[in-house]
């Protein structure tokens, strides 16, 4: 089977070389129409809303703060679910967005509704920083390491 296939590479250069051609061909096509990058764009599809009072308990901050803004948030249609981390004194609460949806523009959103709880907040409370989760690597890391050579006699 192997022999016949040779035999008949042999017996048609021309269609070896068209063939060869074609392959540079796609390939040269395939190349330039690939996307090209170091450290391809990504985005979380989640937004964040910290806040802190310092020397709150994490039940008080529950009570006052987070469960209001965690109701309020997965009311949103673009929230597929609600997540919060409650320490003393912080709380962090993460909004993972449904599929389609950037965000950015769910950001402004979730800022009026900050805005809206911040009367029913403590005054002396620091006002909730809501920010979009976004991955981001370093352009170039170095490392260095020395030899301390003055040690020698």
């Amino acid at each position: 089977m192997m022999q016949k296939i040779i035999e008949f590479a042999i017996a048609r250069p021309m269609l070896n070389h068209m063939l060869l051609l074609f392959i540079i061909v796609v390939a040269l096509f395939s190349y330039s129409n690939i996307p090209k990058e170091i450290f391809p764009p990504s985005k979380l599809d989640s937004v964040t809303v910290s806040g802190f009072y310092s020397g709150a308990s994490s039940k008080l901050l529950d009570k006052i703060a987070v469960g209001e803004i965690e109701q309020d948030i997965s009311n949103l249609s673009q929230v597929a679910k609600v997540t919060s981390i409650i320490k003393n004194g912080s709380f962090f609460v993460v909004a993972e967005l449904k599929k389609g949806y950037e965000a950015g523009a769910v950001v402004d959103e979730i800022k009026d509704i900050i805005t809206k709880i911040k009367s029913d907040l403590p005054s002396d409370m620091d006002e909730p920083i809501v920010k979009a989760n976004e991955l981001v690597f370093p352009l170039v890391n170095v490392s260095l390491y020395g030899y301390d050579d003055s040690k020698r006699c």
